[in-house]
Parts: structure tokens; sequence; C-alpha cells
């Protein structure tokens, strides 16, 4: 979008030089026309002289002149008149591309300001939603640490033959009772051995 836009900039500008270059020349031309109008008159003021002069060689050299010049002025009025013209649609092209520059400006600063508002909701979700992880996350770890006997956070944290860690207090009152089951499968245990579950312990100890 913006690279479209610096296109059309771009050209837009391209337009504009053009038309001053072309108005330069139309102020040139009617510069022209002046000094030819200027030169008619004073060739038709000659002629008149010549005539009543009896000078009619002379006079006729000069009123074929003044023709020439006539007709080279008209000619030079008509193609004044075209670049005029010309130059009035150009105007009224350059005052639309004005005004249609200025509506991209404006849509530019829509386009940038809704992508600050974007950035600001995207921003605002991806905070919410490190948030949440950080929350299940920690409330995940919190379960692992509560002993499925005692349901509160252990301090000796034993791994059993089913693979699951218990409060080692807890987990011997129970084979101690007479079980030799799972706590958390009600199946039987190949072994009642007991083996320290360090990495947990450590976990626990450092959120503690």
């Amino acid at each position: 979008m913006e690279m479209r836009y610096n296109n059309e900039v771009k050209h837009r500008k391209e337009k504009e030089e053009a038309l001053a270059r072309e108005k330069e020349e139309v102020e040139k031309l009617k510069l022209q026309v002046v000094n030819l109008k200027i030169k008619h008159e004073n060739m038709c003021i000659k002629a008149d002289e010549l005539e009543s002069n009896n000078a009619s060689i002379v006079s006729d050299n000069a009123l074929k002149l003044v023709h020439e010049v006539t007709k080279k002025y008209e000619d030079m009025c008509i193609k004044a008149k075209e670049f005029e013209n010309k130059y009035k649609n150009k105007r009224i092209l350059t005052e639309a591309l004005t005004k249609e520059n200025e509506e991209l400006e404006k849509a530019k600063g829509l386009i940038i300001e809704s992508y600050k508002i974007n950035a600001s909701v995207m921003e605002k979700e991806r905070d919410n939603a490190l948030k949440l992880v950080d929350e299940i996350t920690t409330t995940k770890k919190i379960e692992s640490f509560i002993c499925p006997i005692s349901q509160e956070v252990m301090k000796d944290p034993q791994l059993t033959a089913d693979g699951y860690t218990y409060e080692a207090e807890a987990i011997a009152r129970w084979f101690n009772t007479g079980h030799n089951t799972s706590p958390m499968t009600n199946l039987k245990l190949s072994h009642t051995n007991l083996v320290p579950n360090r990495a947990l312990g450590s976990a626990i100890q450092e959120l503690v």
C-alpha cells in the first residue's frame, strides 16, 4: 500500500513538473504574440505612411509584409489559444490531483493509525496469552507438587513402582497399614521400594 502511494505521488510530481513547463511555454508564446502585435501595428502605420506618399512598389512590399505578419500573428493567436485551453485543462487536472493527493494523505494517516491500533491490540492479546500460559503452567506444577494421599505439598517426594510420586511419610503409612497396592490405581505393586524423586524435590524447593 505504501509503495503504491509513493508511486502515485511520484507520478503526480512528474505531471506537475510537465504542467509547469507547459505553463512557461504558454507565457513565452503570449509574449511572442504581444511582440508580433506591436510589430504588426508598426508595420500598418508604416504601410499607411508609404501609401500616402505614393510609393506604390514599396507600399506593395510593405503591405505584403504586413499580411505575412498578420497571418503569423493570427496563427500565433490560435496556437496561444490552444495552449491556454490545454493549460486550463491541465490546471483542472492539477486541482483534481491535489485533492486526490490530500485524500491519499488522509488515507495514509488512517492506515498508520490502524496499524498502531492493531499492533497495540495484538501486543495486549500476546501479553494475555503469555499470562494465561504462565498461570496454567504454574497450576500444573503445583498440582504435581501435591501428594495424592495427603493432598499437601510434598517435602520429601518418593517414587513408587506404580510410577506415581508420594510424600515419604504418607506412602510409608500406606504400606505400614498392610497395603501393597497403588493408592492411585488400586493395582498390586510389584514391590514397595521407594526411590527419592530428586528432580521434583528440587522443583518444589525452588517454587516454595
